[in-house]
C-alpha cells in the first residue's frame, strides 16, 4: 500500500501532517500487464481509497485536509 501525507487540521492536535493509505499503483499496472483482467482489483482499490480520511499523526484521529 501507498503511504500518501498532507497538511491536516486535527480538532484535537491543531493543524498537523495527515497520513492515508492507498494502493501501490506501480504493482498494479504490472499486475495488470501481465493478467489483463487486473485492472478490475486495481479500479475497485483505488475507488474505495479515495474515500478514506487522512488520519492524524499525532493521536490518530481523522482530520480535515488542509
Amino acid at each position: 500500500m501507498g503511504l500518501k501525507q498532507a497538511s491536516c487540521v486535527c480538532c484535537h492536535c491543531g493543524r498537523v501532517m495527515g497520513q492515508k493509505t492507498g494502493p501501490n499503483h506501480v504493482l498494479h499496472l504490472i499486475l495488470t500487464l501481465f493478467t489483463c483482467v487486473w485492472g478490475i482489483v486495481w479500479a475497485v482499490l483505488a475507488i474505495s481509497s479515495a474515500s478514506k480520511p487522512y488520519l492524524c499523526t499525532k493521536c490518530g484521529l481523522p482530520t480535515k485536509k488542509a
